[in-house]
C-alpha cells in the first residue's frame, strides 16, 4: 500500500493524443484580396547629367636606376684584416665601456646620497609646516594662511 506522498508523486504513464488521418491533413491556404484602384501615373524629373572635372595630365615618373647586386655592403677602407687586431680593438672598446660605466656608477651614488638629503628635507619642512599649521585656521588638514606665509 502506497502512502499519500508515494501516490501523489509516485510516476504516471504519459498522456499521448490520438492523431487521426483526418487531423494530419493541412488546413487550405489563407488568401489575401486587396481591392483595386488606379493610382495616376508618375514621372521624376529629367537630372542634368554630371561630369567629373579634368584632371591635369601627370608628368612621367622618372626611372631610377635599378640596384645591382653585389656581395659587398661597404667600403673596404675601414676594415681590418688582421684577427688580432680586431680581438685588440674589441678588449679596447670593453675596457673603455668598463671604465664608463664604473664612472656613472659613481654619479649614481652620489645622486642617490643626494636625493636621500633633500628628501629628509623635505620630511623635516612638512614637519615644521604641521607644527605651524596647528595654530592657522582650519588646523593641520586644511591649514589656512595668508598669501606671503611661504610654506
Amino acid at each position: 500500500m502506497l502512502s499519500r506522498w508515494a501516490r501523489r508523486f509516485a510516476p504516471t504513464a504519459a498522456r499521448v493524443p490520438r492523431v487521426s488521418p483526418r487531423d494530419s491533413a493541412s488546413p487550405p491556404p489563407l488568401q489575401f484580396y486587396t481591392p483595386k484602384f488606379d493610382a495616376p501615373a508618375f514621372e521624376a524629373p529629367k537630372m542634368p547629367a554630371f561630369e567629373p572635372p579634368k584632371m591635369p595630365a601627370m608628368p612621367a615618373m622618372p626611372k631610377a636606376p635599378a640596384p645591382s647586386a653585389s656581395s659587398s655592403f661597404g667600403d673596404d677602407e675601414g676594415t681590418v684584416d688582421d684577427q688580432d687586431e680586431r680581438d685588440q680593438l674589441a678588449r679596447d672598446a670593453a675596457a673603455a665601456f668598463r671604465a664608463a660605466d664604473e664612472a656613472a656608477k659613481a654619479q649614481e651614488q652620489i645622486a642617490r646620497g643626494l636625493r636621500s638629503d633633500a628628501n629628509k628635507a623635505k620630511d623635516d619642512a612638512n614637519k615644521a609646516k604641521d607644527v605651524a599649521c596647528e595654530t592657522h585656521w582650519g588646523g593641520k588638514i586644511l591649514c589656512f594662511r595668508s598669501v606671503g606665509s611661504g610654506f
